[in-house]
């Protein structure tokens, strides 16, 4: 008989091993020399940190409180395993995150920062990793530029549990080949921002109507030069919140041709409930288009629009 004693771990959470697995090669250029790397982490930044590390050459490292760099014996591919409060790796522009090829385990550290993680991972292409990273302390800045420039990354997020992440800003900042469908059912509902989120991702073209944005005052340039998207060729069908909220560029350089009118009326609408107005009169053929996608040309014969709090009309002059 079998006693099960504590809490449940949700699926596809690692229950064999705790460890943060990553894996590196030492051969391809960075920062440091070829039988090196850097393992870096937030540090001055305010978060407890105090981990141990195990190399698959055999090296161990105990209370680390900072970065830390390994020697290798020779170059190669090696594995490093970190266990304890560790907040996140922070790679930014560091070119060290050139040598990180796999994530093998996400175990059971809590991500407390994960902004810029793997930001420059041009050589990490997927995941070999079963479980998920335990986003459920992540600070406010969520996955901002968390894969930016992971030119090479098509990953499966599947498992990805994303529902108290804050923003998405630049999270696949020109990853150019990532087009996975992985994403399409996560739960961003806790999200305000979304700008440049796949803004670069040329070949990304999934149907994300299934992200929950109500909560975002922030949209601009998300697909900026993700010259295939368009949604997947379905209705992008998302009920945008109450509030000023930055549509710039959402579809700059893009293949978009889904109807979108209606988000920006109830954008007008915001602001229309925030200053007390009962109607709008639009006259500039310029906004006309804007918001009802109907494009003139007046020949004498000017139109108008009229927005209401639940209609729109556009009239013209006898």
């Amino acid at each position: 008989m079998i006693n099960i004693i504590g809490n449940a771990i949700g699926a596809g959470q690692s229950t064999a091993n705790p460890a943060f697995i990553m894996e590196v090669d030492t051969t391809i250029a960075g920062a440091l020399p070829d039988n090196q790397f850097q393992l870096i982490t937030h540090v001055g930044q305010g978060y407890t940190i105090n981990y141990d590390l195990t190399t698959s050459d055999g090296q161990s490292f105990t209370g680390l409180t900072s970065n830390q760099t390994i020697t290798f014996p020779a170059p190669g591919v090696y594995t490093l395993k970190i266990k304890g409060t560790f907040p996140g790796t922070a790679y930014g522009t560091n070119n060290e995150s050139k040598k990180i090829v796999d994530i093998k385990n996400w175990g059971k550290i809590q991500w407390r920062r994960a902004q810029g993680a793997f930001q420059g991972c041009e050589n990490l292409t997927t995941f070999s990793a079963s479980d998920y990273p335990d986003f459920s302390l992540l600070d406010v800045n969520g996955m901002r530029q968390m894969f930016q420039s992971c030119t090479n990354l098509n990953a499966d997020f599947s498992k990805w549990d994303v529902s108290t992440v804050a923003t998405f800003d630049r999270a696949f900042y020109f990853c150019s080949s990532f087009n996975n469908d992985s994403v399409c059912n996560w739960d961003t509902s806790s999200s305000t921002a979304f700008s440049n989120c796949f803004a670069g991702c040329t070949v990304f073209d999934q149907d994300l109507s299934n992200w929950d944005v109500s909560n975002a005052t922030s949209f601009f340039d998300m697909f900026l030069n993700a010259s295939a998207y368009n949604n997947g060729g379905q209705a992008l069908t998302w009920t945008l919140g109450s509030g000023s909220i930055s549509l710039g560029r959402v579809f700059g350089n893009t293949s978009f041709n889904q109807d979108i009118s209606s988000w920006r009326v109830n954008n007008l609408r915001a602001v229309m409930d925030q200053n007390n107005l009962d109607m709008v009169i639009l006259t500039s053929m310029h906004n006309i288009a804007y918001y009802t996608g109907f494009i003139y040309c007046s020949f004498g014969r000017p139109y108008g629009c009229v927005v209401t709090k639940n209609k729109i009309s556009t009239i013209s002059a006898n």
